[in-house]
């Protein structure tokens, strides 16, 4: 019996964990020798593909911390690069998405000097968000006075079955930030660096960005920051009393600098997969929510559909009676059109 402790289960359920051995491309074998189409991307994490060659020389860099004003040349690159590609002023290197979600309101509490944070209740922002959560838009939009430090919103809400987050909405977000002088922060944990598909028309003041940044290689989040925020860091004589251990960890800086590397190259195939993947759902005649590289397939019975699947061949992710399909950009859309047939057969 397996002594973790595993996160989002049922304990009683299982004795032995399903042990994975090997992975390939967007392929992964487990002990047993049964191979999966990995249609999760890892957990939304893997764009590039399992057993990529490129990521293997970060094992041979090691660590320095980047507290109290130093860093390695690697680390150094990587906050150059990665401010560059977002188009940011600054950036805080974290761990993982919910790190990044508490680094962002302390970033935006140390720069408005004010507390309250707010946030809408559709959107995953990791377990221990420190913010005041609304059940509807309107809730929302009232709770926005002079006395917030910042709103938290996911663009494209992945966790509770791929919903936008209302255009108008936003749009009202970022008129009521001129009034009232708070933070917008964008939490693209799952979405940023080449999945979503960043067709906003507003920028936020915050940018998160986590799960694509190293190909599963190593655990990294970053925080970037407009000019503004930048500066402010920059010159003011307060100390910026916030930290993790393993904050800009070179190995993770050396598997950032590949990642965007390889998403600047996917991005040139990506929108045609996008289009592929789009098509072989209409034409199995498929309801389904698509921004990006994340779709959204609404189903009858969201949770048989993914067990019955799973026997078939394919690993996917359901909320609810919305199946999770989150493809890795390597993915080649025509080893998907079985998934997509037996989608269709199994919701009649």
């Amino acid at each position: 019996m397996s002594k973790q402790i595993f996160s989002y289960t049922n304990h009683s359920r299982f004795d032995e964990p399903d042990i994975f051995i090997s992975g390939d491309k967007d392929t992964v074998t487990n002990a047993r020798g049964k191979t999966y189409f990995d249609c999760n991307s890892g957990l939304w994490n893997i764009n590039h593909g399992y057993n990529n060659s490129a990521y293997t020389t970060t094992k041979d860099i090691h660590f320095y911390p980047t507290h109290f004003w130093s860093s390695t040349e690697v680390t150094e690159k990587a906050a150059e690069e990665i401010c560059k590609w977002f188009g940011y002023n600054r950036v805080f290197f974290g761990n993982s998405g919910s790190d990044a979600i508490d680094t962002a309101i302390y970033i935006a509490r140390y720069f408005t000097n004010k507390q309250t944070v707010l946030s809408f209740n559709i959107g995953y922002h990791g377990p221990n968000t420190q913010s005041n959560v609304y059940d509807s838009y309107t809730a929302l939009i009232d709770a926005v006075n002079s006395q917030i430090a910042a709103v938290i919103v996911e663009p494209i809400m992945v966790t509770n079955g791929v919903v936008e987050f209302d255009k108008q909405v936003l749009q009202e977000l970022f008129t009521l930030k001129q009034k009232h002088d708070f933070c917008i922060i964008f939490d693209e944990t799952v979405t940023a660096m080449g999945r979503g598909d960043y067709s906003f028309d507003y920028k936020p003041d915050i940018l998160i960005a986590s799960k694509g940044l190293t190909n599963g290689t190593f655990p990294l989040s970053a925080v970037l920051v407009n000019s503004d925020i930048g500066e402010y860091i920059k010159n003011t004589d307060s100390v910026f009393e916030h930290g993790y251990t393993m904050s800009g960890h070179p190995q993770g800086s050396h598997a950032l600098l590949e990642t965007i590397k390889q998403t600047d190259v996917a991005m040139d195939t990506i929108y045609n997969k996008q289009k592929a993947f789009c098509k072989m759902l209409d034409d199995n005649k498929l309801q389904y929510t698509n921004r990006g590289h994340v779709f959204g397939i609404h189903v009858k019975d969201g949770i048989y559909i993914r067990r019955e699947l799973q026997g078939e061949g394919y690993l996917v992710r359901q909320s609810n009676d919305t199946l999770l399909f989150l493809p890795m950009l390597v993915a080649d859309p025509k080893n998907y059109s079985k998934f997509f047939e037996l989608v269709a057969t199994l919701s009649k």
